[in-house]
């Protein structure tokens, strides 16, 4: 159990009046930027070394173009398709523009300056290499025929054409800020559009005279034109991806069992795999699905996976999936690849991204097994001869099937996918080429060809790139590195798992957008852009479509505020028809870019070596003379906590020079957390009391904040102070009031004492350079940052805190629970309402059993991304309170509820204060089982006076993709006294729900006691 003291500290955090003192005006200084530099792929390890020498052979192979660099510009480069040959070209699958994928891939893994400048090089000579047509940008892609005469011609196709070359400009220009690639890049995209239209005997409408597939087709150039409306926010481009994905519902042969399309209308043979095939096109119509959330898409994406299960093309063994290459056979064997283009490695990307989107296990399962048949059939161990793979290219072998199973690592964490990328990688190692000393490259054939030449390809699909962009994939899943690895649109995501599809969301205009591609990428995530932070409503819209379990928003400092968080709580709330928020909620934003940037980092280490088991608890009580630092003590969350308490300033005048003393426990520290009353400058180190006397106060005036931490009576600890606080790398939690405003910040009665008395109305106040503590805790780089935006209790620190460590919660599950339960105490209420705070207005608060301390939970919010998981080393899984259900029988099944951890009370029951409605609570949830729904629900207990109960409650959230589940809430009066008897946390406490189920159920209601 927590000491008394904590208890104070906690009870102090928050303290509510309606006046205020004064205060003088002094300029600050802000804090200087502490956070470490970024961490890149480890020199030193083996997937740097291949990079490195993959990266020297490619920079070797680059050529200058024939015309000098103008003023302001860069000489224009490219890269031969092969080096035993001069044949150039400029595509995505073989030319310079995949290419320069790699390089910017290289940059951005290893920091190489040379890589950039090359990328700008591949650029320039793209741009310079475009063709103007009708105000738009083509390319003349070349092409070499096996008599190796050279052709060329124009197309719209992803990998061969213009779609895949503005592609890169667009993406190229948004990494590295070029804005003349990023012109170039949409007028490549207007012409795109421009070439979409019917076609002869057919209905929709179609590029290139009819083109169906990932490679030279709608399904490809579908994704690309809505990779660049994200890019852009142009709404043209995917406006154009919308119609010819319903010219692929209309080209698609619709059967029983199923629909396929073949590569191009008209053609006879069908291919199944992912570059040419059924797969490929049914993994695009699913993700045109989550751009649009149009239905229709999704159901054709699921049509295309039962025509994959048909005998006629599936090749089933011992638990294994493989499918044919095309059919009719038409004379040929019955081939079974491995690779990205006709193997598991790409057609099971359809199965994932079905799992993610539906929840349907026999996806996974379908994806699962197409990954035993590579286990099984490859052996990444051996030499060339006895590895069976066609090739090590990333389109039709070895690279292709190490990156498939790093997206099936990243979406199951089971480590025989990511050892398998491991021993590709090995693979790659032994059969590699050094020509010169420090470099490598790779042959398809692993042998000389005609004339005595072993031919090595530089471009991405069957070349450099991509063993490039496989041994980049490693290194990012081995050493959990958040920089971005480009991928071209098919290949950046196949979704996540329900209850983890994560959607990375930039609202307005911020400085953080290469922090929002890295971690989408990273994480596999949905990327977003949104331009108007005033409206919650595209948010809603957005989250449905995109299924979203979790949103991290990415924002200006300057955009955030006590209503934009309300905003987006009320948005996740709309996704269906229960009031509970569906989807969790993190935010990414800070001073400068390298803060955030910082944050990533640090959350990536925890990912990769664990979080410290030691922390540390921060407070603030008048009753000492000095800092006191306690015994470390370990407590049954898995933690080793150290408490430090601050005195305040009566009793101490020189407690700002304790400061040292004080932050040293912090060094090294995996999680602080830091309680004491406050405002958004400071933490205040005078008595918290002189809130409550109104004859100390003043007039707010923005002149008369007080800005002096060092003020004789208004001592605190302010942004400059926290600059020497060793925080970096930690999990931070603050329970001061406001400690999570960055600009914005609203002013109302819980702090009077230095911002002045608002006369019941609400202010705001626009913080100034140096006046953010919120924004000085995040120069630090912390992994995560959990604080309230507004008023709040300071004991949810400790709730959060115990949830998370004990039962190895995502800290945007911990931020997201606090909502849940005041949806809990509002349930006789309806929905909670949208609550915005006015300047000038009341403060506007929702009438709640629990009061005041209950409705600003929702204050608590969390600077990170929402799906980090930092105590899974750490945490001993063991929630304070168990809840088990029984097996179902004959109309419905029990549940037993008991008490597991006595010492965990202070930190996990519902601590409201001693208020008129505070009680003591337990709080659970459990699933139902698919189908069912809740009669009612009965209570009976063990240990347990049922007649001191003052709410027994339940009500369902309905999951998409996921097991609904009902949560309740039991309510007790809580004691008048510390340390007098409890009702529901006392020692042998059990509790049983008799859970009645039939049709056709109901959404909520009170508990029938059994006395």
């Amino acid at each position: 159990m927590r000491n008394v003291l904590l208890l104070a500290v906690a009870l102090a955090a928050v303290t509510l009046s309606a006046r205020s003192g004064w205060g003088e005006e002094k300029t600050r200084k802000t804090p200087p930027p502490t956070a470490s530099a970024e961490r890149l792929l480890p020199a030193d390890s083996p997937e740097a070394k291949l990079l490195r020498e993959s990266g020297s052979w490619l920079l070797g192979q680059m050529k200058d173009d024939p015309a000098r660099a103008k003023p302001g510009q860069v000489r224009g480069a490219t890269w031969p398709e092969f080096d035993a040959g001069p044949f150039s070209t400029d595509s995505l699958y073989s030319g310079v523009a995949g290419t320069v994928a790699s390089l910017l891939t290289l940059h951005e893994m290893t920091g190489g300056k040379a890589y950039a400048e090359a990328a700008r090089r591949g650029v320039r000579h793209l741009i310079d290499k475009a063709v103007e047509d009708k105000g738009c940008l083509t390319w003349d892609v070349a092409w070499e025929d096996r008599k190796g005469g050279v052709h060329t011609s124009r197309s719209a196709s992803l990998y061969s054409g213009t779609a895949g070359i503005a592609w890169v400009l667009l993406t190229a220009g948004d990494i590295l800020g070029d804005e003349e690639a990023v012109r170039a890049g949409k007028r490549g995209m207007d012409w795109v559009v421009a070439q979409l239209g019917p076609i002869a005997n057919t209905r929709g409408k179609f590029w290139d005279n009819g083109a169906l597939d990932i490679i030279s087709g709608s399904a490809g150039i579908c994704l690309a034109l809505e990779d660049a409306s994200k890019i852009t926010g142009d709404p043209r481009y995917l406006a154009a991806a919308v119609e010819g994905a319903d010219g692929l519902l209309e080209a698609a042969r619709k059967g029983e069992d199923g629909w396929s399309w073949p590569a191009g209308a008209g053609q006879e043979r069908t291919y199944t795999g992912f570059s040419h095939g059924v797969a490929g096109i049914g993994a695009a119509l699913a993700r045109m699905c989550g751009a649009t959330g149009e239905e229709k898409y999704l159901e054709a994406a699921k049509q295309a996976a039962r025509w994959l299960e048909r005998n006629e093309v599936a090749v089933r063994g011992a638990g294994t999936l493989a499918w044919k290459h095309h059919v009719p056979a038409d004379g040929t064997k019955d081939w079974l690849w491995e690779g990205w283009c006709h193997g598991p490695s790409g057609t099971c990307r359809l199965h994932l991204l079905l799992h993610s989107m539906t929840g349907d296990v026999k996806y996974l399962q379908a994806a699962e097994a197409g990954a035993r048949y590579l286990l099984e059939n490859t052996h990444p161990g051996k030499d060339r001869a006895g590895a069976g793979f066609y090739s090590p290219s990333l389109c039709c072998g070895a690279a292709g099937a190490g990156t498939f199973m790093l997206d099936l690592y990243r979406y199951t964490g089971k480590k025989d996918y990511l050892d398998y990328a491991t021993q590709v990688m090995g693979f790659l190692d032994r059969v590699a080429d050094r020509p010169a000393k420090g470099t490598a490259c790779w042959s398809l054939s692993g042998r000389v060809e005609d004339g005595g030449k072993t031919w090595h390809g530089t471009c991405l699909m069957i070349g450099q790139g991509g063993y490039i962009t496989f041994l980049a994939r490693l290194g990012q899943e081995q050493h959990r590195i958040v920089r971005e690895v480009v991928l071209p649109p098919d290949f950046a995501s196949v979704g996540a798992p329900p209850g983890d599809r994560l959607v990375v969301l930039e609202l307005g205009k911020s400085r953080f957008h290469s922090q929002a591609r890295r971690l989408a990428q990273f994480r596999g995530a949905g990327r977003e852009r949104l331009s108007d932070p005033a409206a919650w409503e595209p948010i809603r819209d957005m989250a449905r479509r995109r299924r979203a379990d979790a949103v991290c928003v990415v924002l200006a400092p300057e955009t955030f505020d006590i209503n934009l968080n309300r905003r987006v709580m009320f948005a996740l709330q709309q996704l269906d028809p229960d009031p509970f928020q569906d989807a969790t909620i993190g935010y990414l934003t800070a001073a400068e870019p390298a803060h955030v940037q910082a944050m990533l980092d640090a959350m990536a280490k925890i990912e990769k070596d664990g979080l410290p088991a030691t922390a540390v608890d921060y407070g603030v009580t008048p009753s000492f003379k000095e800092v006191l630092v306690y015994p470390p003590v370990k407590g049954t969350d898995g933690l080793t906590t150290t408490r430090v308490f601050f005195p305040t300033v009566e009793g101490a005048p020189g407690v700002r020079g304790q400061f040292a003393k004080a932050f040293a426990p912090a060094k090294g520290a995996g999680t602080v957390t830091i309680c004491g009353n406050g405002d958004p400058m400071r933490i205040w180190l005078f008595d918290g009391d002189r809130n409550m006397k109104p004859e100390l106060h003043w007039t707010f005036d923005p002149k008369k904040i007080c800005r002096d931490w060092a003020s004789r009576e208004l001592t605190g600890l302010g942004p400059s102070d926290a600059a020497a606080w060793p925080l970096g790398g930690t999990v931070l939690w603050s329970g001061t009031c406001h400690s999570a405003a960055t600009k914005h910040a609203i002013v109302c009665g819980d702090i009077v004492a230095t911002f002045g008395e608002t006369a019941h109305a609400v202010r705001f106040y626009d913080l100034q350079p140096g006046e953010s503590l919120a924004l000085a805790y995040l120069a630090h780089g912390p992994a995560a940052y959990l604080a309230p935006i507004g008023a709040n209790h300071g004991f949810r620190c400790s709730i959060e805190q115990s949830r998370a460590a004990r039962e190895d919660l995502a800290l945007g599950e911990v931020i997201r629970l606090n909502a849940v339960e005041v949806t809990l105490a509002s349930r006789r209420h309806g929905p909670w309402p949208l609550v915005l705070q006015v300047e000038g207005k009341p403060e506007v608060r929702v009438d709640v059993p629990g009061g005041f301390m209950m409705d600003v939970t929702q204050n608590r919010m969390l600077f990170g991304d929402p799906t980090f998981r930092p105590f899974r080393r750490v945490s001993p899984r063991r929630a304070a309170v168990a809840v088990t259900r029984g097996a179902a029988t004959k109309g419905g099944f029990q549940v037993e509820v008991r008490l597991t951890d006595l010492d965990a009370q202070e930190d996990v029951d519902q601590h409201r204060g001693h208020e008129v409605d505070a009680a003591e609570r337990v709080l659970g949830s459990f699933e139902l089982a698919a189908g069912e729904s809740v009669e009612s629900v009965a209570l009976s207990a063990k240990g347990v006076d049922l007649q001191k109960l003052t709410v027994a409650e339940w009500m369902v959230e309905r999951r998409q993709g996921r097991a609904d589940v009902v949560w309740f809430s039991l309510n007790a009066p809580y004691p008048k006294n510390y340390g007098d008897p409890r009702v529901l946390w006392t020692e042998g406490m059990e509790v049983t729900l008799s859970v009645r189920t039939g049709a056709p159920g109901v959404e909520q209601e009170e508990m029938t006691i059994v006395r």
